[in-house]
């Protein structure tokens, strides 16, 4: 989330927006209705549970460009209990914007 938040921040909020997942499968319509505007939807997972890709598919999007930080950048995570990256690597959130502002920018510019 945090590597996802940086590359927003650094390509512009008209190029990226941020959605909640869980608003999605709640069928709120204000998050869905900025789904169904998109130019086009970048998920993002961070293992291959691939929950985000799970919900948008369930909700009958269809996914642009889809990244799993621990296959796709060979980013390990945690498969203990607390399943977390490691957030104070600045090296793993730097891959992570980098990987994310590519794909928002080939989204956003076919």
């Amino acid at each position: 989330m945090i590597g996802s938040v940086k590359a927003a921040n650094n390509i512009g909020y008209d190029k990226a927006s941020l959605l909640c997942l869980a608003s999605i499968s709640a069928g709120l319509a204000n998050i869905t209705n900025g789904v169904k505007n998109a130019k086009g939807i970048v998920a993002i997972d961070g293992c291959l549970m691939s929950c985000a890709k799970a919900t948008l598919k369930k909700a009958g999007f269809e996914i642009d460009k889809y990244i799993i930080i621990s296959k796709d950048l060979g980013i390990s995570k945690d498969l203990g209990i607390s399943k977390n990256f490691d957030l104070n690597s600045s090296t793993d959130l730097e891959k992570i914007s980098e990987v994310v502002e590519k794909a928002v920018l080939e989204v956003y510019e076919k």
